[in-house]
């Protein structure tokens, strides 16, 4: 694809490497040089003209990072028959111009579907320069004005189970664990110190003593072997609480994801974008009082590789507002996508969360018991 027309005398110029919006300057006689209004490029932020900027409500730096743009949107209008390519704003933006929704091109298309291909290939170029999640709303059969906005995400910060899920200042999506996991990880080491310490010292009394040794006679062998076990839990247990990350940090300006320890600390592990096919939130619901309840849940990373990589998991009951369809099952459980939507637990918007920031798909995995 090179140069698509679009309504109001506008050319899209999409090449591999930059998505260029220009006026035909051969039926528009204010507008001079080469007629470019706006420009993306990867790794950049969005370009565009002060005309563009006055009529859109844009800084009028001309220059706008990519870290303000949520999403590509297109969407049909039956208002004036056409499809409408637009930018989805983050809430920072959208409060200073007065609205999320910013158009940039318009297809009328009164048979609904001659410019649909066209078009969303136009806005896929777009989201993948600017390295953003694009979305086609569905087609509705009441009139908008405009594509309706997708529904918000719930709102951070949001506790999951020994974890809290929060955005932070630089933008970064982070899990951070409770306190209440350490502390639990203290308290076995000291439980098992002090056992480690009782099974020896009895056990090495008891054979340097000038008394007959307590029959049987391994007793106090069996008590040396009990201590150099718990020893061993010892050791496992610092190993694990040196080791096992507290945070899990996704950034998405690289689109990559890793967990550390502590906060500075080398990554423990890393993926970026190109090692991840998807975000899978897989949830076993169940009936309880005759209400729905989720009683176990999974996030998961699917790898590109096939395989997955677990993250952090929820096994205390949350109740569900909607039940699942079970009509449309084939058997206990079924696959079906994320949408915001359809959200109702942390753990789906945990996982919706990711999926944006490193621009991949997310499934919902839900199972009967």
């Amino acid at each position: 694809m090179n140069r698509i027309s679009a309504a109001d005398n506008l050319i899209i110029n999409a090449q591999p490497d930059r998505w260029q919006m220009l006026v035909n300057t051969e039926f528009v006689d204010n507008i001079q040089g080469d007629g470019l209004l706006l420009e993306a490029a990867p790794g950049e932020p969005l370009r565009y003209t002060t005309v563009f900027a006055r009529t859109h409500r844009l800084p009028r730096s001309g220059e706008l990072s990519t870290q303000y743009i949520q999403r590509v949107v297109l969407g049909f209008s039956h208002d004036d028959d056409a499809w409408h390519l637009g930018l989805l704003f983050q809430q920072a933006l959208a409060d200073a111009r007065g609205s999320r929704w910013c158009e940039l091109a318009r297809w009328p298309d009164p048979d609904e579907d001659v410019f649909k291909e066209m078009a969303v290939d136009v806005g896929q170029q777009l989201a993948h320069m600017i390295g953003c999640p694009f979305n086609v709303i569905p087609m509705r059969k009441q009139h908008d004005a405009q594509p309706q906005e997708p529904e918000p995400l719930p709102e951070l910060p949001l506790p999951v189970q020994g974890w809290t899920f929060d955005k932070q200042p630089n933008g970064w999506l982070m899990f951070v664990r409770d306190d209440a996991w350490r502390n639990e990880q203290v308290r076995r080491v000291a439980w098992y110190s002090f056992w480690v310490i009782v099974y020896f010292i009895l056990s090495v009394s008891t054979l340097v003593s000038d008394i007959a040794l307590p029959r049987p006679e391994f007793l106090p062998y069996l008590g040396l072997g009990t201590a150099l076990f718990l020893l061993g839990l010892v050791g496992f247990t610092l190993h694990r609480l040196r080791s096992t990350p507290r945070r899990i940090v996704v950034d998405p300006q690289t689109r990559q994801i890793w967990g550390s320890v502590q906060e500075g600390d080398k990554p423990r592990w890393r993926m970026g974008r190109e090692n991840i096919d998807s975000v899978y939130v897989s949830q076993v619901v169940a009936e309880e009082k005759g209400k729905p309840v989720v009683q176990y849940g999974e996030l998961n990373l699917r790898l590109t590789d096939g395989g997955y990589y677990y993250l952090i998991k929820q096994d205390e009951a949350e109740p569900l507002e909607i039940a699942p369809d079970q009509s449309k099952w084939n058997g206990h459980s079924e696959i079906t996508p994320l949408h915001n939507e359809n959200i109702q637990t942390k753990l789906q918007a945990t996982g919706a969360y990711i999926a944006e920031a490193l621009n991949v798909p997310a499934w919902y995995d839900h199972r009967l018991r």
